[in-house]
């Protein structure tokens, strides 16, 4: 029996929410298309959107005289939210070469940890930094990519492309990392579309877990920990589900990603012998405050699914037959019921389904969440997808926008 995600089931999520009206027409296409701000946001909920987007967009710094948020570091790998996921959506192809701007590589050891997460390495902990704080406290080391190419002839003679990650760590501060640690390169996802996923109900998730296999395959629920509830829950969030909600997505990505603290994560992200990084000053404890944890989460929960495009074209109607033959719906749903998005007063009790949205229009293919669902059972311990084990998945070029470092220009009021 393979294991299989069982959110895995949720491979289709389209924008049930509708759109915005009059006063604020949606963007289906372009650098904005995935920041559209779903109908049906009362008007305070509509201002910590737009205080969320701005923020989603700030440069967090290290020191208070610098121009930016204070508390990014002593280690990390990016400086904010849009460094790596450009207009909400996934990061750019990464190329062969020293550095992986907009992706990051996770380490662990074998096995789970006491709340049934991944172990983390001792020395480096379970994420490389690669950037620290210049003169004061380095970065953890860097890392060289390398894409291993294969091919694979299909029935019909086409010769698909395949590669994978070769990932070398360089310049290690600490010294090598042990023969056990695995490693496992991940690309920024798309943000798109978390409302949605948030608002399918467990009950689905495990109704579909405990049906009969079809083709030998069957999924189970990745169970994960709660900070808010200090209980199990049904993982949603992250590469491999590792996270129940989105608020709690969102204060893991600000430790791990920005070395940015909060109540879940209070600690700075300096493992092991690392002093000198526990010995610089925060920003504060903890540095993301409540108001903007807030205005974050539903900024990315309402943040609307724009519609799927070209569904007439003839080669997209080939591929949905080629999806469909493929029995690739066993595990990404076609279908699924949906309850109301957490928040935020829109539509619920509504059908997600490709092509056709609640209103009967043309709806967008959420294939980062279906990628990102499809992990929910596997977990993450060990690293599926690792080094280590070889994940293979077809050459593609990135095609989100790169934004540029630069600070964007607050347009709502400073928040707690």
């Amino acid at each position: 029996m393979r294991r299989l995600a069982a959110a895995a089931i949720v491979a289709v999520l389209v924008s049930s929410a509708g759109r915005v009206g009059a006063e604020a027409p949606a963007i289906d296409s372009g650098a904005q298309a995935y920041r559209a701000l779903a109908a049906g946001l009362d008007g305070e909920q509509r201002q910590r959107f737009l205080a969320g987007r701005d923020l989603f967009d700030t440069r967090w710094v290290i020191f208070w005289f610098e121009h930016g948020e204070w508390g990014a570091g002593p280690t990390f790998n990016a400086k904010g939210c849009g460094e790596c996921h450009a207009g909400n959506g996934r990061g750019a192809a990464v190329p062969s070469g020293d550095g992986v701007h907009q992706m990051i590589v996770r380490l662990s050891l074998p096995g789970a940890n006491a709340i049934g997460g991944p172990v983390p390495d001792p020395i480096y902990g379970d994420q490389l930094q690669t950037r620290g704080v210049q003169g004061v406290v380095s970065e953890e080391g860097g890392v060289a990519l390398s894409w291993i190419e294969s091919a694979l002839s299909m029935a019909d003679g086409e010769v698909i492309a395949l590669r994978r990650p070769g990932i070398a760590l360089r310049d290690l501060r600490f010294g090598p990392i042990g023969a056990s640690v695995l490693t496992s390169a991940r690309a920024a996802p798309a943000l798109v579309g978390m409302g949605l996923l948030d608002a399918v109900p467990d009950g689905a998730i495990v109704a579909l877990a405990a049906r009969e296999p079809v083709d030998g395959i069957r999924g189970r629920p990745n169970v994960v920990w709660d900070y808010a509830t200090r209980r199990s829950a049904i993982g949603r969030f992250g590469h491999k589900a590792t996270h129940p909600t989105l608020r709690q997505q969102i204060a893991a990505a600000f430790s791990a990603d920005i070395g940015v603290s909060s109540d879940y994560f209070p600690d700075q992200n300096c493992p092991g012998p690392q002093s000198d990084c526990r010995d610089l000053m925060p920003a504060g404890k903890p540095e993301l405050g409540q108001v903007r944890w807030a205005a974050l989460e539903i900024f990315l929960r309402a943040s609307d699914v724009p519609p799927r495009r070209d569904v007439d074209d003839p080669a997209v109607r080939r591929g949905e037959r080629l999806f469909a033959g493929a029995r690739c719906s066993v595990c990404h749903r076609t279908e699924l019921k949906i309850g109301a998005v957490p928040g935020v007063a829109l539509h619920g009790s509504v059908a997600a389904r490709p092509g056709r949205g609640s209103r009967g229009r043309a709806s967008r293919f959420s294939g980062e969440r279906a990628r990102m669902a499809h992990r929910a059972a596997v977990g993450d311990r060990p690293h599926a997808g690792s080094q280590r084990r070889g994940h293979l998945s077809p050459r593609r070029k990135g095609t989100q926008p790169h934004r540029s470092d630069s600070v964007a220009r607050r347009r709502s009021p400073r928040l707690a």
